[in-house]
């Protein structure tokens, strides 16, 4: 499916979009439906940014500095956007033009948009930019880092009355701007202005970046996510079996999974529930990774207080392994924590003092990886498919199916583990089929830690 974007600019830019696709023949039309959005003032970007936010799979704005004020004023609407940034060649090309066509230009009395609404921030004039022995990205950082959401706001009045207080006391003779939305209402006030138009490489560039934004995010909501839930009458670890509370619980589950349309898979463990869903599910419940929607809902439908162990990998061991890391900060926090593909304990949930923190792997695993040169990763995702046939025998078959991964690669790991004295065989298996039996592994889980 072609994603579905959203150019958000003020109606000159847009304009300058759509004819430069045109001229350029870009045919975006064969890559995304492409639609556009006009604002006069910048203060009104994130209410377009939010009325439309359901209807697209990503949005492109006009400038580092646009796309900081949706991420500060809308931090519940997450979705991929990219900025269609100025860069410094793209100045000096309008400075080119305009001394080739102003031959009596003089380079002091042309001043800088940004110079009225951020005067400590950046050059004023043209030899002041060309002076500046800061990178025009470094210069966007420094504004993005130290300037207040309120100035921003009011950016396009300080550009025009400053540039008219200025052309009215004759102390400039152009204004070179690239605040989209300001441009117009220098136009608009007589002041001779000149805009600093994007390359359509520059564009393309965005655009592209924007394309596999989107295609990244689709990858990971697919990726499978394990949960595992325990609940205050699982915390002496006893089975509850057919109880009145553990009904409850079962039937929170059930309703939770109707009205999400989770998709979850329930099974019941020693410890609590263990539950197979999707990643785009836990991102959904869980509110973009900020909260814990499926303890609240419990609570709020039963009044059992339960926490959870979220875990997103780009496989099910994976993500079954992010689970129980995750799960173990729960059951000490009594909190719910999460883990996805990138291998980051997130938690609490809902807390409003979340904390990211990377877990280190024990030391016997840092040993192992060491001695068999493997990574840490791998053999915890071992270990993680022995605890889940719940067997420390195993064939390379066994293991590929288990981790994803072709039998080459399985036989490498279990190759590896034996030359590090971290498994054993202990027999060959027939496979009824032509050919050598295949060699059953002993994996040392003791030696490991597991």
């Amino acid at each position: 499916m072609k994603p579905k974007i959203a150019i958000i600019s003020s109606a000159h830019f847009c304009d300058y979009i759509k004819w430069m696709i045109t001229y350029y023949h870009l045919n975006l039309e064969e890559h995304c439906t492409l639609h556009y959005y006009e604002y006069d003032q910048i203060s009104r970007l994130p209410d377009v940014y939010e009325q439309i936010f359901d209807e697209y799979d990503g949005f492109c704005v006009t400038g580092n500095i646009s796309r900081l004020v949706i991420q500060m004023q809308c931090p519940d609407k997450k979705k991929p956007i990219r900025s269609i940034s100025a860069k410094s060649a793209e100045y000096y090309k309008e400075f080119f033009f305009l001394i080739n066509e102003h031959r009596d230009l003089s380079l002091e009395r042309v001043a800088l948009d940004s110079y009225y609404w951020m005067k400590e921030r950046g050059p004023s004039n043209i030899p002041e930019f060309i002076d500046e022995d800061r990178r025009l990205a470094d210069i966007q950082k420094d504004v993005v880092e130290n300037i207040p959401l309120e100035r921003i706001q009011q950016a396009e009045r300080a550009i025009v009355a400053g540039a008219k207080k200025a052309w009215e006391e004759g102390s400039i003779d152009l204004v070179v701007c690239r605040f989209s939305s300001a441009f117009p209402a220098l136009q608009r006030e007589g002041i001779p202005a000149a805009f600093v138009y994007p390359t359509s490489d520059t564009v393309v560039d965005a655009l592209d970046a924007l394309f596999r934004d989107i295609e990244e995010k689709r990858r990971k909501e697919e990726y499978p996510a394990v949960l595992f839930l325990a609940s205050e009458q699982n915390e002496d670890g006893v089975e509850s079996g057919i109880s009145m509370d553990n009904l409850i619980l079962q039937k929170c589950l059930l309703e939770f999974d109707r009205e999400q349309m989770a998709g979850f898979v329930v099974n019941q463990t020693r410890s609590g529930y263990e539950i197979y869903t999707a990643g785009k599910v836990v991102r959904k419940i869980t509110d973009e990774y900020e909260k814990d929607g499926l303890g609240e809902y419990i609570f709020q439908k039963s009044g059992i207080q339960a926490w959870i162990g979220y875990g997103i990998g780009k496989t099910l061991v994976m993500a079954r392994q992010h689970a129980a890391e995750s799960f173990e900060a729960a059951q000490k926090e009594k909190k719910s924590f999460l883990m996805k593909e990138d291998e980051v304990l997130t938690g609490p949930l809902g807390s409003g003092k979340k904390m990211r923190f990377a877990v280190e792997a024990p030391a016997l695993v840092q040993e192992a990886a060491v001695r068999t040169g493997l990574s840490v990763s791998t053999i915890q995702r071992i270990c993680a498919v022995a605890g889940w046939l719940e067997k420390d025998e195993m064939t390379a078959q066994d293991l590929a199916s288990g981790l994803q991964v072709t039998v080459a690669n399985a036989n490498r790991f279990l190759n590896a583990l034996l030359i590090g004295g971290y498994a054993t065989i202990t027999q060959k298996k027939k496979s009824g089929q032509r050919g050598r039996p295949s060699r059953i592994y002993k994996i040392l889980l003791d030696k490991i830690g597991a």
